[in-house]
């Protein structure tokens, strides 16, 4: 190959160009935002809150270079604006209440990309990292949120319906005594985030009115509840949920909880989900109240030492799909209560079984059993009479353990001569 040719082929070098309208740095124990085209500095402060709000007020491509900032009052963000960093990070160092690190009302099109988020939440109370309401469009991703003194992000409907709110690909650490993600609203992406040591009363993400919207591909580690939909019709599909050394009792990796009283929890997929608790406090895998035509299909759910329910659906709940789930190491691996759901191939809980049982006749008794091995008694027995010695064959009965086949006659005495073919179903 031509030298000339090889040489044009390379990649490109990083320069050091940055493509910002504004760069935010540190000098000293002040913030200083720098035109960045012009190289005109715009504002600097020891207050780094004020510094990076000045920027965020003029330009709409907002760089944070790499550095501590210390946050002491909170940071309005507006639409068309985008606030990203290799790794900046913006500390609180003075109680916030009521709003946040950064705060936004009637927002479209944000992106928040790359920030690292410092709740420092034994300073101060209130408030919480990221805190919106009322939004479209808005993009939080690679970001890092450590500590939260309250929420970590809190996404609202107030006067109107949050839409497309993605939260992929980020870290969160800690939690304080709300969820760590609260959001409602339409068409959202929660995707792809990591949380470790979340074991307060919370949810990992907490979702009120979620609709068309899913929650996938997250991993939680030792997390005490992991999601909680209040409401809504999204999925719920492809999470990594465990809840390692989890002292506390009611531990629940998926809460699906509807509205007494109607169908507000409905239309839900929970999917592919794996669930293990390496705990001895697990109380359900999955539970389902005033949840409605949901379908709970192909989860692993694992629990230590016989514990817990793997699925857990309340009286309070009807039409649902239970179907091809691995469920082991549960005290009960499911617990149906409503009208009307249909469960079906589960492994740990056998809903259907059929075998040919045979027996030797002694010519006086007229009852033999086998056992089901099902979930619970069946309520459906087929008996098909396979030998001669079969045909005296009257009817079946069950318990939570046995089939019993019972003759009008005895069976004559015989080796293996009785044969009967049976399907049960609970």
């Amino acid at each position: 190959m031509p030298g000339w040719l090889r040489r044009r082929t390379l990649p490109i070098r990083n320069v050091g160009i940055i493509p910002a309208d504004v760069i935010v740095r540190k000098e000293g124990d002040q913030a200083v935002a720098i035109d960045g085209e012009t190289k005109e500095v715009i504002a600097r402060s020891s207050d780094h809150a004020e510094v990076i709000q000045a920027a965020i007020n003029k330009y709409d491509v907002v760089y944070i270079k790499k550095n501590k900032y210390e946050i002491s009052d909170h940071i309005t963000l507006r639409s068309n604006i985008v606030i990203f960093s290799n790794g900046a990070k913006l500390i609180r160092v003075s109680d916030l209440s009521p709003y946040a690190i950064l705060y936004g009302e009637q927002l479209t099109d944000v992106e928040i990309y790359g920030i690292v988020f410092d709740g420092n939440k034994d300073v101060g109370a209130g408030g919480h990292i990221i805190h919106l309401k009322d939004v479209e469009n808005i993009k939080i991703r690679r970001c890092k949120f450590i500590n939260p003194y309250n929420y970590g992000i809190w996404i609202k409907s107030v006067s109107s319906t949050n839409k497309r709110v993605s939260v992929i690909d980020n870290v969160f650490v800690g939690s304080g005594p709300n969820d760590v993600i609260a959001i409602d609203g339409y068409e959202h992406i929660i995707a792809l985030n990591k949380f470790y040591d979340v074991e307060t009363d919370v949810y990992a993400i907490g979702a009120a009115d979620l609709f068309h919207s899913v929650i996938f591909g997250n991993v939680m580690e030792k997390v005490k509840t992991g999601i909680g939909l209040d409401g809504g019709s999204s999925g719920i599909e492809g999470n990594i949920i465990t809840s390692n050394d989890i002292l506390d009792p009611d531990v629940y990796a998926i809460f699906l909880n509807g509205k007494a009283g109607s169908a507000t929890a409905k239309n839900n997929i929970i999917n592919g989900n794996l669930v293990w608790t390496r705990t001895s406090h697990l109380d359900a895998g999955i539970y389902m109240t005033y949840t409605y035509e949901t379908q709970v299909i192909g989860n692993i759910i694992r629990s230590k030492d016989n514990v817990g329910y793997g699925i857990y659906e309340s009286d309070a709940a009807n039409d649902n799909v239970i179907a091809f789930n691995h469920i082991t190491r549960c005290n009960v691996a499911i617990r149906k209560g409503g009208a009307n759901t249909v469960v079906f191939e589960n492994y740990g809980y056998k809903t259907i079984n059929t075998d040919v049982a045979i027996f030797s006749g002694d010519g006086t008794t007229t009852q033999f059993k086998v056992e089901h091995s099902l979930s619970s008694i069946p309520s459906k027995i087929i008996v098909t009479p396979l030998s001669a010695d079969a045909k005296d064959f009257a009817y079946a009965t069950a318990d939570d353990t046995y089939i019993y086949f019972n003759f009008s006659t005895a069976p004559p005495s015989g080796t293996d001569n009785v044969k009967l073919s049976w399907y049960a179903e609970v």
